[in-house]
């Protein structure tokens, strides 16, 4: 994940950015569906070549935290 981006993306298959998670936290429900749906291509389009769930799980969390 890239913090210097701004927006931060974290989810670079599904458009989910830290901003987009703090305004709604379905985000793991959202791209977990998808990831089930239509596929996911994390090893292209996420530069650290891995799924980005993990990642989103703990942007959540920190989110959710500090609300």
């Amino acid at each position: 994940m890239k913090d210097w981006a701004n927006p931060s993306t974290i989810c670079y298959c599904f458009n989910w950015t830290k901003e987009k998670i703090s305004n709604k936290t379905k985000a793991i429900e959202d791209i977990s569906e998808k990831m089930n749906s239509i596929g996911c291509n994390c090893e292209n389009n996420n530069p650290s070549g891995k799924c980005c769930l993990k990642d989103i799980k703990k942007a959540v969390k920190e989110l959710t935290q500090k609300e």
